[in-house]
């Protein structure tokens, strides 16, 4: 199938890549497998058919995770998982307030 660059209007090809690090979510460590990309003359462009989906699935792979959360993963789900609180990360009010800020290196 043929793409169009929204941007451009010129016709993208299109590739699949083994992994990509998916940054836009704000965490430095989401890989996504077998990824496609548009590639025009303005650039590449990752294809992400369900954004919510994804957003939900690295939710959910956060909260099973053992071991603690670093600050970045905490703000990640203080934004994508309707009310959580500091309780349940088990961390206090103000270092809450501090990942959600991301001044997490502040000292009291």
């Amino acid at each position: 199938m043929n793409h169009i660059c929204a941007v451009c209007r010129q016709p993208q090809s299109a590739r699949r890549h083994l992994t990509y690090v998916y940054t836009a979510c704000g965490l430095a460590n989401a890989i996504l497998n077998n990824v496609e990309v548009r590639t025009c003359g303005c650039g590449d462009a990752v294809v992400i058919p369900d954004v919510d989906g994804l957003h939900q699935a690295i939710a959910a792979a956060l909260l099973m995770t053992a071991g603690p959360l670093n600050p970045a993963e905490i703000a990640y789900l203080r934004k994508f998982v309707d009310g959580l609180v500091a309780g349940d990360v088990d961390i206090t009010p103000p270092i809450q307030l501090r990942c959600d800020a991301g001044r997490w290196h502040t000292v009291d």
